[in-house]
């Protein structure tokens, strides 16, 4: 889903019964962003040891834990440790991934959606309360993947692949 208001408006008047789907993506950038500038906060206030691992394993928070090795997990539990704000922001991406994958309806999806908000909303981080407005405003459309369960990854991989191929042919012209 294109995010352009004129996209939106042409979509509205060519198709007025349309129902718009915001790709999982969308939410789970915004989410993992947060928490990675979260991180970035937190590891200014470290000590230098425990900044340059935190730096260093900084991908580890951005996975779903059940999907890590026991050697990951146990890294990531000393990350989590290094600070409360950190933890209570890796759990609320995690939140968010539970919820997306698990909700299997728009009337479990709905409650579910609050419950995250409200969690988020405990969360006091600029970057945090920037992702949740912006969730905000996209909540119907976040909700409509559990209506249908569409996406349109497809398509914007070959948006993304025309687009390179692009660049390339540009950069090789000889003006």
């Amino acid at each position: 889903m294109d995010s352009a208001k004129s996209y939106h408006t042409w979509i509205s008047e060519c198709f007025p019964e349309e129902i718009r789907v915001a790709d999982r993506f969308l939410g789970q950038w915004l989410v993992i962003d947060a928490l990675q500038e979260v991180r970035k906060t937190i590891q200014r206030e470290l000590l230098p040891r425990a900044k340059a691992w935190l730096k260093t394993n900084h991908l580890l928070l951005n996975p779903l834990e059940e999907s890590l090795s026991v050697e990951s997990k146990k890294t990531l539990e000393e990350l989590l440790g290094y600070s409360p704000l950190l933890r209570k922001c890796w759990e609320w991406k995690e939140a968010f991934t539970t919820w997306y994958n698990d909700s299997p309806n728009t009337e479990v999806a709905t409650h579910g959606f609050k419950s995250w908000f409200e969690q988020g909303d405990k969360i006091d981080h600029e970057t945090v309360k920037s992702g949740l407005k912006s969730m905000r405003k996209w909540k119907n459309e976040i909700i409509n993947y559990h209506r249908c369960r569409w996406t349109n990854a497809t398509v914007e991989v070959v948006i993304i692949v025309s687009k390179l191929i692009n660049i390339v042919i540009a950069s090789h012209v000889i003006v």
